[in-house]
């Protein structure tokens, strides 16, 4: 490839009129042809380089990811235009809550004390901080894996905080310890929100892109966020003196937050599997022999059932949770596999050695533990379209059961699943921190 004379001389025997496009813009046109051994391009069309400059063109430039929309995933659309209209009604309801909290700490009022304030904001941010670390500590592993559910607690939590802090000033009393548990819950959607949203980037982006999607989101936010400051300076002086007018205007813009969260929640098709949407997907392929797409089971998919726990399925359980049970069909899968199953109570305990692939592992170990259940639930002969055993009598019977059927249909299973678009290279299945490992005698 040369370039004389301003023309591009390409060694190619293929001939074609080219269009150039740069953000979904066309910026060109060009027409190939030969001359002598090779093939001259040359520029036929040149668009407005105006356009550039164009409002649309910086709007897409300003708040869209490079690429857009071949740089993003398809839900990608759908979910912003929810999660902007949530972010306004929140913004909009915080405001009145910051009014409120100001009222309450002193603001307008001669007889309060700055010394007073400062305390009583000192311990609201103490009490938020403290409640950060708690939180992350607790419950940050499975921020991840359901963080559909958990944004969901987040601005629910959100909008509990703002409810308690708008309350506050009429119990002057209890102001300090009502502030204190806004705050506290403030920290918890701080980092389920954060954690969730990370989880959510990861999603979206589909070229790499993952700082530059997290970068303009932050840009649409501010944007909201202006529009509902703007908005609020409007508002609040108006129903700054009505407490009528200011519940009537939380309780609807509340109303109006949680409908959009809702909506942006259910738009979200992930197409890799978490606890829940790998239980409905190896179900239904248990019962009719096929795979679920992404989208049927992302519908499926609960967001309420928070005391269903990765479906009675624990991966990377501690050999404690089964002591003095029998597992004579465990034990020799511990000696020889990098997992084992095994059946205590109405719960399904998937044992992790040193040895498991954290990363392409779970999958099979789950879709295992899932035929276990099944099996469990159904004792009986079966001569169903996929599962076919005979009568099972003791928990052993059933993991050596599950363990052959697993071994016949687990790979029928993922090579359907990647047809129908799921990605089983990479899950967020949960996998608890427990390893096991042999020890010489």
């Amino acid at each position: 490839m040369s370039l004389a004379h301003g023309k591009l001389r390409l060694r190619t025997a293929n001939m074609a009129r080219l269009r150039e496009r740069c953000d979904g813009d066309v910026r060109g046109e060009y027409h190939a042809q030969a001359a002598g051994d090779g093939v001259i391009l040359t520029q036929s069309t040149v668009h407005n380089a105006r356009r550039w400059w164009s409002l649309r063109s910086f709007l897409v430039e300003a708040f869209l990811p490079q690429g857009f929309p071949d740089s993003v995933c398809e839900d990608y659309v759908r979910y912003q235009v929810w999660d902007t209209l949530q972010a306004f009604c929140s913004s909009i309801t915080g405001q009145l809550a910051t009014h409120a909290v100001l009222k309450g700490v002193g603001v307008g009022n001669e007889a309060a004390t700055a010394t007073a304030a400062a305390m009583t904001w000192m311990l609201r941010d103490g009490t938020g901080m403290v409640g950060r670390i708690a939180f992350a500590w607790y419950n940050g592993t499975d921020l991840d894996n359901n963080s559909k559910q958990w944004r969901l607690v987040a601005d629910v939590l959100n909008d509990v905080a703002i409810f308690v802090e708008l309350l506050s000033p009429a119990f002057p009393s209890y102001f300090v310890l009502l502030v204190c548990f806004s705050s506290l819950a403030r920290a918890i959607v701080g980092v389920a929100g954060g954690a969730t949203r990370a989880a959510l980037t990861q999603h979206q982006a589909r070229a790499n892109n993952t700082g530059d999607v997290s970068a303009k989101d932050g840009s649409q936010e501010t944007v909201v966020n202006l529009c509902a400051l703007l908005t609020g300076l409007v508002v609040t002086p108006l129903v700054a003196g009505n407490q009528v007018f200011t519940w009537m205007l939380f309780l609807v813009f509340t109303f109006l937050h949680l409908f959009c969260n809702y909506c942006a929640v259910r738009a979200l098709q992930f197409d890799e599997f978490n606890s829940r949407r790998a239980e409905i997907v190896i179900n239904h392929y248990l019962a009719s022999g096929f795979v679920l797409t992404p989208a049927e089971a992302n519908r499926r998919e609960p967001l309420f059932a928070w005391t269903w726990h990765q479906g009675g399925v624990t991966l990377g359980a501690t050999l404690a949770a089964a002591a003095n049970t029998s597992l004579q069909h465990t034990m020799t899968r511990l000696l020889k596999g990098d997992f084992a199953v095994t059946v205590a109570g109405r719960s399904v305990l998937v044992f992790l050695s040193t040895k498991f692939d954290d990363i392409r592992g779970p999958l099979p170990a789950f879709f295992e533990a899932q035929i276990v259940k099944h099996v469990l639930s159904h004792p009986r002969a079966s001569s169903g379209p996929l599962l076919q055993y005979a009568d099972v009598a003791s928990n052993d019977s059933v993991l050596r059961t599950a363990e052959q059927l697993a071994r016949t249909h687990y790979a029928p299973f993922a090579e359907q699943a990647n047809l129908a678009g799921w990605r089983t290279d990479k899950t967020m299945l949960g996998c608890r921190g427990w390893r096991y490992e042999l020890m010489a005698n």
